[in-house]
C-alpha cells in the first residue's frame, strides 16, 4: 500500500526522542579518528562505526535518546564524577529517572517519485566533475554536559534549575588552544574533502574573481591627514599588490623637530594634488609600513594567507608608530612598535588585543589598548609603558558583565580618552583626562537599561548623541564639562 507525504512530521520528531534501551556504549575498541573513508566506503575502518551499528537500526532513524541523562545510570554516574560538584537540587533531579516514552511502530516509508534526469545541456559544471570522495567522520565520544545552573559558572539569567544533562558525542572536538593533533588532522581532512568537492567550480570561481576584480580600483590614494606636529599621514594601494602601503610627509612650512628617514624621497604628484585640496604643501615622503612585507614568507618559507592591520598610529612626537596585525581573521591583534626614522620594530609587542591604539597626550612614553577575553570580547583597557613587559601594564577600566564590550577613542580636542562600555541596548561612557591621568576615570552618566549615548568634548562643553526622551533616531544634547559626572540625562539640553 502506497503512503504519501504530508505536512505532519510531529510523529517523526517524537521518534527521534525515543529512548533506546539495551545499548552497550562502553567498549568498541579503537574509535579514534583514522582518516577519511576509502573510495567505495568500506566502513570497516570508519571511525565510530561500531557505535552506530549497535545503536541504530538499519530501517529506523538515528536515535541518540539512549544518551540522555536519567535513561542510563552509567551516564548519571559519569557526570557526577565529571562535574565533581552539584547542588542538592541537581542531585534530587538526577535520582528520579525521567519517564520513558514507548517506541511506536515506525511508519512505512513514503513512496517518492524519482526525478527525471537533467538533459545534458542543463547539467552544471559541478555535476560534470562530481567529487565522489567520502567526508571525514569524527568518532563519537559521549560526554555528559549540563544545560542550566552549574555551580561556579555564569550561565545567564533564568537558567534551568536543576540543570538538564545531555550527552554530547562531539564535545571532544572543542579545542580552544588548537593543540589537539587529532582534531587538527580531522580539520585538514575536511578542508581537503571540501576542496575536492568544489574542484569542479574552479573555472567559474576564477571567472567571477576576474569579473569582480575588474570593477575594483586597485590603485587608490587617501587624502593626507595632518597631525599636530607638522606631519601628514596617508596610505595607498597599487596594482597587483594585495595590501596597502603607509607613508608620511612633512609640511614644507613646518619645523617638526623630528628627524626624517634617510630614505625619504620627493612627494609624488598625485599626493601633492590631494594635499593641495586640504591646503597643504608636503615635502620628504617616507615609507613607514608596507603590509605586503608582513605576509611575505618567513623562516618557515610559507606565505601567510591572511592579514588584517590596525593603524599605524603615530605617537604625539612622531618618533614611534604602533600598529596591530592579525594573521588568522579572529580579530585578535598583536600590537607592534616601530621606530619611524629607522623603520625597525621594537622587541616588545602586545598580545591578545582588539587592535585599538591610543597614545599618551605627549611624547611616546605609553599607549592605551583594549584586551580581549577567550571569547574575543573587548573587556579591559590597559596602559602600557614602552619598554616594559605586558604583564606590568596598568588596568584602567575593566568590564566584568559579559553582555557588555569595551571600546575607546580620543575626544575631538584630544584632551580626553573616552572609554565606552556598551551592550545592544545600553551604553555607558567614561572620561580620562590625558593631561592629568592620575585623576582616573570619570563616568559621564551611569548606565540605565535602554539608554544609549555617545559623547565628545569641545570648548569646555560635552556634546551627547542620545536616545533619551524616546528619540528613536537619536538627538544631540549638550552639557557643561563642569557638570560631569551627572546623575542622569535629565539636565542635558537639546541642541
Amino acid at each position: 500500500k502506497a503512503h504519501h507525504l504530508d505536512d505532519d512530521d510531529s510523529d517523526a520528531d517524537d521518534d527521534e526522542d525515543d529512548v533506546m534501551k539495551g545499548v552497550d556504549i562502553g567498549n568498541f575498541g579503537d574509535e579514534s579518528y583514522q582518516g577519511p573513508p576509502a573510495e567505495g566506503f568500506d566502513d570497516s575502518q570508519g571511525a565510530g562505526v561500531a557505535f552506530f551499528k549497535s545503536a541504530v537500526a538499519a530501517t529506523g532513524p538515528t536515535d541518540f535518546g539512549f544518551m540522555l541523562q536519567g535513561q542510563n545510570k552509567d551516564f548519571a554516574a559519569g557526570f557526577a564524577a565529571f562535574q565533581g560538584q552539584s547542588s542538592q537540587s541537581n542531585q534530587m533531579a538526577q535520582s528520579q529517572p525521567a519517564p520513558v516514552t514507548p517506541i511506536p511502530s515506525p511508519r512505512p516509508a513514503p513512496i517518492l517519485k524519482e526525478a527525471s534526469p537533467l538533459p545534458e545541456a542543463k547539467r552544471g559544471r559541478f555535476e560534470e566533475d562530481a567529487y565522489v570522495g567520502q567526508p571525514p567522520q569524527p568518532p563519537l565520544r559521549p560526554t555528559p554536559r549540563p544545560f542550566g545552573v552549574v555551580p561556579g559558572e555564569e550561565r545567564g539569567e533564568q537558567a534551568m534549575n536543576p540543570a538538564v544533562i545531555r550527552s554530547d558525542p562531539f564535545f571532544w572536538l572543542r579545542n580552544d588552544d588548537h593543540q589537539n593533533e587529532e582534531v587538527q588532522t580531522l580539520l585538514r581532512d575536511e578542508d581537503a574533502h571540501c576542496a575536492g568537492s568544489l574542484a569542479g567550480l574552479q573555472g567559474l570561481r576564477e571567472q567571477l574573481y576576474a569579473e569582480m576584480k575588474s570593477h575594483t580600483q586597485e590603485a587608490d590614494l587617501d587624502i593626507p591627514t595632518l597631525y599636530p606636529g607638522g606631519f601628514a599621514y596617508y596610505g595607498r594601494s597599487f596594482m597587483d599588490k594585495p595590501y596597502r602601503l603607509h607613508y608620511r610627509a612633512r609640511l614644507a612650512s613646518a619645523d617638526t623637530g623630528t628627524g626624517t628617514s634617510s630614505s625619504s624621497s620627493a612627494v609624488p604628484g598625485d599626493v601633492m594634488a590631494r594635499a593641495a585640496v586640504a591646503g597643504m604643501q608636503l615635502v620628504a615622503e617616507e615609507l613607514l609600513l608596507d603590509e605586503n612585507q608582513l605576509v611575505s614568507p618567513g623562516q618557515d618559507g610559507q606565505q601567510r594567507p591572511f592579514l588584517s592591520v590596525c593603524g599605524p598610529d603615530p605617537s604625539a612626537d612622531h618618533s614611534l608608530l604602533a600598529y596591530g596585525e592579525d594573521f588568522e581573521g579572529s580579530d585578535s591583534y598583536a600590537i607592534h612598535f616601530r621606530d619611524a626614522a629607522s623603520g625597525q620594530n621594537c622587541a616588545m609587542h602586545l598580545k591578545q588585543t582588539d587592535g585599538s591604539i591610543q597614545w599618551d597626550a605627549a611624547g611616546h612614553a605609553g599607549i592605551y589598548y583594549i584586551g580581549h577575553d577567550p571569547e574575543y570580547r573587548g573587556f579591559v583597557v590597559r596602559r602600557h609603558v614602552i619598554g616594559t613587559c605586558q604583564t606590568q601594564d596598568q588596568v584602567v577600566f575593566e568590564e566584568r558583565n559579559k553582555q557588555f564590550s569595551v571600546s575607546m577613542c580620543k575626544s575631538s580636542d584630544s584632551r580626553f580618552l573616552i572609554v565606552q562600555s556598551a551592550s545592544s541596548e545600553t551604553s555607558e561612557s567614561h572620561f580620562l583626562d590625558l593631561q592629568n591621568p592620575s585623576v582616573g576615570l570619570v563616568c559621564v552618566c551611569p548606565r540605565q537599561y535602554g539608554h544609549r549615548y555617545d559623547v565628545d568634548t569641545c570648548l569646555d562643553q560635552v556634546y551627547i548623541l542620545t536616545n533619551k526622551d524616546g528619540a528613536k533616531n537619536l538627538k544631540i544634547c549638550s552639557t557643561p564639562l563642569s557638570s560631569i559626572p551627572c546623575p542622569g540625562p535629565q539636565a542635558w539640553l537639546d541642541v
